[in-house]
């Protein structure tokens, strides 16, 4: 029967335990790797998912029609520059971003004509609006826009498809709406407000969720 020697066991394990080591590095390579691919699909499959829910300006129904200043902190919104003048349409509307796209600026993007990135808002739920100002028309319709809490802008065509007035219950049409001229006097982080030709204030094109 053959012996092994002390040298030729040391050998051996030495030998081994430098192919165990190599291996556990390996796996431990494999492993993390597999970690890294798993994190990036979930960072993905987030980023896809996320979505950009407005900051609401949470208002009493009463307070829509009011006419009271609100106590708010001022905000700066391009677009909407307190002094300047608008167009307004007259009423509370809803917004189904299923039917109706929702975008951050008046302009569709269509990344496969276009490359880069949508414009589409990624919503997970209706949103409501007060009287929204026109800020432009083309081959695509008359686009209306409305600010959050934040001062974020929130861009939509005014069509029936998607829209309807919430007192009424009815599908957005011209024809059933008025449309005034106001002259901004305060945009906040609690409501924006134009002044109408009799000197009346409104709150304008907020986006808002109506307590009660």
């Amino acid at each position: 029967m053959e012996v092994q020697n002390f040298k030729d066991r040391r050998f051996i394990h030495e030998h081994n335990e430098e192919a165990q080591k190599k291996e556990e590095t390996r796996l431990k390579r494999a492993m993390a790797g597999a970690a890294l691919t798993v994190l990036t699909v979930v960072g993905l499959a987030y980023q896809s998912q996320k979505n950009d829910q407005p900051e609401k300006v949470s208002v009493e129904r009463e307070d829509i029609n009011s006419g009271e200043m609100p106590k708010g902190e001022k905000l700066e919104i391009d677009g909407l520059k307190v002094g300047s003048s608008q167009e307004i349409v007259d009423g509370v509307f809803e917004i189904d971003p299923k039917h109706r796209n929702v975008r951050k600026q008046p302009r569709v993007v269509n990344p496969n004509e276009t490359g880069g990135e949508t414009n589409i808002y990624n919503l997970n739920s209706k949103i409501t609006v007060v009287d929204p100002v026109i800020v432009s028309t083309d081959f695509n319709g008359t686009w209306g826009m409305a600010a959050d809490s934040d001062g974020s802008k929130y861009y939509f065509v005014l069509d029936e498809d998607g829209i309807k007035n919430v007192e009424t219950g009815k599908a957005f049409n011209f024809n059933d709406v008025n449309t005034f001229k106001a002259d901004i006097v305060a945009t906040t982080n609690l409501g924006n407000v134009g002044k109408d030709k009799s000197g009346n204030n409104h709150m304008v094109a907020t986006v808002v969720t109506i307590k009660g």
